[in-house]
């Protein structure tokens, strides 16, 4: 039996392997917790969840929600009210709990537009591998200070 999550693909790490995922404790996501995930009503395709810890509302920091959204906490904290379902008139406590984890891809369905984006990625770092691997290049990098 899956979970079904709707994520938005805030700083297209749907594109990885492993991707970030901040949602209420009472959802019942745990490690080990397999997944349907869907992006702007799409069905994307279905993960596992691989580490995860539950947090405090009060405790989603900078280095959270630059993992998760690319943006600082007040930004991340707005979205996320939002999406749960909070207002100003019921804003969370700040001990609403959270899970915050990584799932892990078991089946993968991204739009054409997306699979384009990962291919010229992949061309991208295919050639910066090689650039890397090419000792003269590596030599390059480091300034002689001996002499």
């Amino acid at each position: 039996m899956f979970h079904i999550i709707k994520q938005e693909n805030w700083n297209g790490a749907l594109l990885l392997e492993c991707f970030p995922i901040i949602r209420p404790a009472a959802d019942g996501l745990s490690i080990g917790t397999e997944i349907q995930v869907f992006n702007k009503e799409n069905l994307v395709g279905y993960a596992k969840v691989v580490s995860g810890i539950q947090i405090k509302w009060s405790s989603l920091n900078d280095n959270i929600c630059y993992l998760y959204m690319g943006h600082p906490v007040p930004y991340v904290k707005k979205v996320l009210s939002n999406l749960f379902g909070f207002s100003a008139t019921n804003p969370p406590m700040p001990d609403f709990p959270l899970f915050f984890g990584f799932a892990q891809w078991l089946e993968h369905h991204m739009p054409v537009k997306s699979l384009l984006f990962q291919k010229q990625y992949d061309k991208a770092k295919q050639k910066q591998t090689k650039l890397w691997d090419d000792q003269s290049y590596q030599d390059s990098l480091f300034i002689d200070t001996v002499g």
